[in-house]
């Protein structure tokens, strides 16, 4: 006879609820994610248990768990499996418990779930479409710079030829850069010089004053 489990899964603690066919009886725990022994819990069951759970985005985990002790693992449209629910109070008892009934009737509202190593497939093509698109945007950004330099060479940009030409473009830009900000430094001392000499004079010119002021009043 199989053991059913409904599982209520949140990201710290799961509450579970299960019957074994045998005997019928309903059991019910709590288990922390940190404190328990979550894989010694699970290893008590003779596999294949039949497990169900709703869709959540933080449990891959605790698939791989189930499916390396080889239960079987079902999971739930939350939508589908919220309109089943004869109250509105909402707890996790409730909820283990209703996944277990849905389990149990064969009514339980499974949704496809790729086998793990598919995943593991899926993150790398995933991954793989990112640098693409990175690639793509960091090399029409350097075609938009060479064109606006008069560097049209298109697709020959990238072989060899063209990595010279762009080098020295941006060995030129890299100079009119140093050109411009020496250029800006030597702008900004020039002023700085200015502006002092602008402030001294003013205070020496009364001091000239205030010296003969006493002689011209006698």
């Amino acid at each position: 006879m199989s053991v059913y489990l409904g599982v209520d899964f949140h990201a710290r603690t799961q509450t579970v609820c299960w019957c074994d066919q045998a005997d019928g009886v309903l059991h019910q725990r709590t288990l922390d994610h940190q404190q328990d022994d979550v894989r010694g819990f699970y290893t008590q069951f003779a596999a294949p248990a039949i497990v169900g759970l709703e869709a959540t985005g933080y449990a891959r985990w605790f698939h791989r768990l189930l499916e390396t002790l080889g239960h079987q693992l079902f999971v739930g449209d939350a939508y589908v499996i919220r309109k089943c629910a004869l109250r509105r109070q909402k707890n996790d008892r409730r909820d283990a418990e209703l996944l277990l009934d849905l389990l149990l009737h064969g009514d339980f509202p499974s949704i496809h779930i790729p086998p793990i190593a598919s995943q593991a497939v899926l993150r790398l093509l995933r991954y793989r479409q990112r640098l693409v698109e990175i690639q793509t945007k960091l090399r029409n950004g350097v075609q938009a710079l060479a064109l606006n330099h008069q560097l049209r060479l298109g697709p020959k940009l990238w072989n060899a030829r063209g990595q010279e030409q762009l080098l020295a473009l941006i060995a030129i830009r890299k100079r009119h850069k140093q050109r411009s900000q020496c250029q800006t430094v030597r702008f900004n001392n020039q002023t700085n010089t200015g502006c002092a000499s602008t402030l001294s004079t003013p205070s020496h010119n009364s001091a000239q004053n205030t010296l003969l002021t006493p002689a011209s009043a006698s």
